[in-house]
């Protein structure tokens, strides 16, 4: 519960305070309004009319209403900043984080993160913010009933103890639920995807997409029976809540009555703000459950945090390097996490010299580490073991080394936008869009593309033009000719590939088109994660 106070201190400090200002000057005004309700009942009692506890009264509902606009303004504007500098700061960090962390939180995940767990925060907001004026005037109702009735007021803290000790034994408990309702959603967020991304398998295969919907069925019901507990666990908690704030209101009626007159109590007084405090402490048993959720969706947010720590992307950390002679991989490997009981794969040792200007094709069959070659080579991966070596010197596969690459891997994302090259060279992009034969298929508006609905193969060329404008020394290609038609798979080789030559480009590329392996400076087979020279029917 204390998560969520400690996350909004830590990321506003100064508006809290503001924020605690108005909520301890509305819990203060609250309980004027209920000694000056107390004491005109009992003026009118002894017949005496006056009109200036009327225009108190007034004046503190005014202030009341105000200071409790003021904490909600404030609380909505500030909790929702901050949420945009999270929604920020993950988008950040999913964008500039190592591919290996990427790949292990998921998609579902970071969306579930983003979408779910955020809305989740931002939407109780005003609850939480009514429940700390809320608290604020149990506080000051209590210091209130303590001098009109002191019997009452123990009473009050001890049932109120009771109730906390009761709510902290069953804290492990409702967050084991909470936790386990969050897992569900991001199941079933998981499973929305495969819905919407096998749109066309299912289409085809009216089976799968039978046992897809049955899967989710089980997936939505294990969701909500999760939720239903984390619910029913939190409902359970706040009738305990309200049961004991009963229990005090019968003590206050049918007990300390006995006592009254020996104690010389004001009975009617300290009734009267026992029931005043009947909504407070109401507002703040409603809004337990709900601190409970979101402490739940910060934490799960605070664990996506950490398991995507951004790189540093600061120029004076990482020198960019944009050109070079040769780059080397020496006695380097590269050894997936292992998962499960599943044997992790592993390539290498590899020892591999790429010179400026080369176009250098890589073969083999598949599963046999070419992909995984790739993102070693363009420092996606961090070797396990071996160097990285650019003219001779070691470097780190960080963002100055990956400066050097470009590329169009096999499952790769087309932008919308040219994303990074605000200032591209238009000429250069009419002729490359002409070259790749997309010149009446698609068209640069504002740096954006005017369309993506084009064929996987026509995607693949807009992937290509885009990594050639980028103007970085070395292209990375994974099975790019794949889903060319063989007439523009041969103008790729033939004509393409010769003229990113002429233009210094340098080429590393993953390919099965053994007829055009003539048309590269070297060809190279990676077999069962071993780098050889040469190609072989093996």
């Amino acid at each position: 519960m204390l998560i969520f106070f400690k996350f909004v201190m830590r990321e506003a400090r100064r508006p809290v305070r503001n924020m605690a200002l108005m909520a301890v000057i509305a819990g203060a005004t609250n309980g004027l309004i209920l000694a000056i309700i107390n004491y005109a009942s009992e003026a009118i009692t002894y017949g005496v009319h006056e009109p200036v506890l009327f225009v108190a009264f007034l004046a503190a509902i005014l202030i009341v209403s105000y200071t409790h606009k003021r904490l909600i303004r404030l609380g909505s504007k500030q909790v929702e900043r901050i949420l945009h500098r999270l929604r920020m700061d993950l988008t950040r960090r999913m964008a500039l984080c190592e591919l290996q962390s990427v790949e292990e939180v998921g998609k579902a995940k970071f969306l579930t993160a983003m979408v779910q767990e955020i809305q989740v925060i931002s939407r109780n907001v005003p609850q939480i913010v009514n429940a700390c004026q809320a608290a604020s005037l149990t506080v000051f109702g209590s210091i209130y009933l303590m001098f009109i009735s002191f019997p009452a007021f123990l009473v009050l803290v001890a049932v109120v103890g009771i109730g906390v000790l009761l709510y902290r034994v069953k804290t492990q408990e409702r967050n084991e639920l909470l936790v386990k309702a969050f897992k569900s959603e991001s199941a079933v967020v998981h499973r929305l995807h495969d819905v919407l991304d096998g749109a066309k398998e299912l289409r085809l295969n009216r089976d799968k997409a039978r046992d897809l919907v049955e899967d989710f069925e089980q997936v939505s019901i294990k969701g909500a029976n999760a939720k239903s507990d984390a619910m029913i666990c939190v409902a359970e908690d706040y009738v305990t809540g309200r049961s004991l704030f009963y229990i005090i209101l019968a003590i206050q009626i049918f007990i300390i009555p006995s006592f009254a007159a020996k104690l010389g109590l004001d009975l009617q007084k300290s009734t009267a703000a026992v029931l005043f405090l009947l909504w407070p402490v109401n507002s703040v048993l409603l809004a337990l459950p709900v601190m409970e959720m979101v402490s739940v969706a910060l934490q799960n947010i605070e664990t996506l945090r950490r398991k995507v720590k951004s790189i540093e992307v600061d120029a004076a950390a990482h020198q960019e390097t944009r050109d070079f002679e040769t780059v080397e991989l020496k006695d380097v490997s590269f050894t997936y996490p292992a998962r499960g009981h599943v044997v992790p794969y592993t390539i290498g040792p590899i020892n591999l010299t790429l010179r400026k200007g080369e176009v250098v094709f890589v073969t083999g069959g598949n599963g046999y580490g070419k992909s995984t070659l790739l993102k070693v080579f363009s420092g996606l991966y961090k070797p396990s073991a071996g160097q990285i070596l650019v003219d001779g010197a070691m470097v780190e596969p960080d963002a100055g080394y990956r400066a050097l690459m470009t590329s169009v891997f096999s499952d790769f994302h087309l932008f919308h936008k040219l994303y990074g090259l605000e200032n591209y060279d238009k000429a250069r992009a009419g002729e490359l869009l002409q070259l790749l034969e997309l010149h009446d298929k698609v068209a640069l508006e504002s740096g954006a593309f005017s369309t993506l609905a084009l064929s996987s193969g026509q995607r693949k060329r807009l992937g290509l033009f885009v990594a050639v404008l980028e103007k970085r020394p070395i292209l990375i290609l994974d099975e790019w000719a794949a889903e060319q038609d063989p007439i523009f798979r041969r103008k790729f080789y033939q004509e393409i590939i010769p003229w990113l030559k002429a233009q210094g480009q340098t080429v590393l590329a993953v390919t099965h088109d053994d007829q055009y392996f003539s048309t590269a400076d070297r060809c190279l087979v990676m077999h069962k994660g071993q780098l050889t020279q040469g190609y072989s029917d093996d």
